[in-house]
């Protein structure tokens, strides 16, 4: 279930962006769980992987997309120019059952099922309605998010 609680890995290859954007939220922060926190790591000119300090970035985690940043005065360290040189280990999700899904996030879910429930044709043909699509769009939008897959 992609509400629920999932580690997410997120590779960029050669450099740090000026904001890494994470592609699933909200993200869990590692001072919100000890045992399974955000990391952010880069390989080294030796390539050696190295652990930038949490102290020195701010997750921006209930946006969508959550976002990280260098803190004020902290620049990012430079990388091996390589693909594959910026890892940034997470968990996004709401929690770790479904009773954690906010309701305003359940009713779209729902909505889109009874959709596609109704209008099986429509799936095999390959045949979306815009219509529809834009109503679920309205319904994401107040629940805070966007949608990804119209």
């Amino acid at each position: 279930d992609p509400f629920m609680n999932q580690r997410r890995k997120l590779v960029i290859d050669e450099r740090f962006p000026l904001t890494i954007e994470l592609p699933r939220a909200p993200v869990i922060a590692a001072n919100q769980d000890p045992e399974d926190p955000l990391t952010v790591k880069y390989l080294d000119s030796n390539y050696v992987e190295q652990t930038v300090d949490d102290e020195n970035y701010r997750l921006i985690g209930n946006g969508w997309p959550a976002r990280i940043k260098a803190k004020s005065g902290f620049s990012w360290p430079t990388p091996v120019c390589d693909a594959g040189s910026v890892i940034i280990d997470y968990t996004a999700g709401f929690g770790a059952t479904p009773v954690a899904v906010p309701p305003k996030w359940k009713r779209p879910i729902i909505v889109l099922a009874t959709y596609w429930w109704d209008h099986r044709e429509a799936y095999e043909s390959q045949f979306v309605n815009q219509a529809f699509y834009g109503q679920l769009q309205a319904m994401v939008n107040v629940a805070g998010g966007r949608l990804r897959y119209a």
